[in-house]
């Protein structure tokens, strides 16, 4: 063998639920970085009984088996980038936080998902983990990826405070960077990153589209498959954000469930461009 010829694979490691239909969840975070030529190794934090109506089951996964599934992980090939995403519990948290810290990973991505888009809280002890998410995880992350309603509960602070002041939001979640997705406000679909005392926003066409489910997974492991390419923050965002309006309008008229079905996340473009 020519070992001359070999490359590296980009990796990210995704730290999420499973959804059974595959719109969400660990299942959506491998099919974004694959779309970006990206490979998603997996520690699942909880197996979830859902289709595009809702969430019918829950079962976590114990905090041990988590742990172990990220040092299996970690440990033999060491990911470029992390996206976190459903941590079901304080102890979820604390497992996640302490391998970022003891395996000196890098380019973390936090999609804090409090609540399911179809209502279901993901958590049964949602304040404890709320509390452990911002002194423990969120000051390791590059970037907290909170929707407006996730940002009012994490911050305490009301919609017009956040909307109107968005720099207030790195101190009060206790973070180096944040993107507050769009998709809740009452006109447009702007993203604003606020990084380094600065806001950058970008901005997208509201599409109306049925299948939006697991828009926040597919953005927050796009992101990170881009910093694992080794773009920069901004620059993982407007790529990550082009990704996901593409794969919005791209399925707006496709159809599948008889609830919000997944975005359109088939290799029918480049994700890059």
């Amino acid at each position: 063998m020519d070992t001359s010829q070999i490359r590296k694979y980009s990796t990210i490691l995704t730290i999420a639920g499973s959804d059974s239909s595959a719109g969400a969840g660990i299942q959506a975070d491998i099919k974004t970085a694959a779309a970006f030529g990206v490979h998603a190794s997996t520690a699942i934090s909880s197996i979830t009984a859902q289709n595009t109506c809702g969430i019918i089951a829950i079962s976590d996964v114990d905090p041990y088996m988590l742990q172990k599934q990220i040092e299996a992980i970690v440990t033999d090939e060491k990911p470029l980038a992390v996206k976190t995403g459903m941590l079901p519990s304080p102890q979820a948290v604390e497992v996640v936080a302490n391998a970022i810290r003891r395996f000196n990973l890098v380019n973390i991505v936090v999609d804090p998902v409090l609540i399911s888009s179809s209502g279901t809280p993901m958590s049964d002890k949602m304040e404890d983990t709320i509390k452990t998410m911002k002194t423990a995880l969120f000051p390791l992350a590059t970037l907290v990826t909170p929707n407006i309603p996730e940002a009012i509960t994490l911050s305490g602070l009301s919609k017009s405070d956040i909307l109107n002041n968005p720099l207030l939001l790195p101190d009060r979640l206790n973070c180096p960077g944040i993107l507050l997705k769009g998709g809740h406000s009452d006109t447009d679909c702007d993203d604003i990153l606020i990084a380094e005392k600065e806001t950058t926003t970008f901005t997208s066409k509201r599409i109306g589209s049925r299948n939006t489910h697991g828009t926040g997974c597919v953005l927050s492991s796009a992101i990170a498959s881009c910093l694992a390419l080794g773009l920069t923050l901004r620059e993982a965002v407007k790529h990550a954000k082009n990704f996901v309006t593409r794969a919005i309008e791209e399925g707006k008229n496709l159809h599948f469930g008889n609830g919000h079905g997944p975005l359109f996340l088939l290799d029918k473009y480049n994700s890059m461009q």
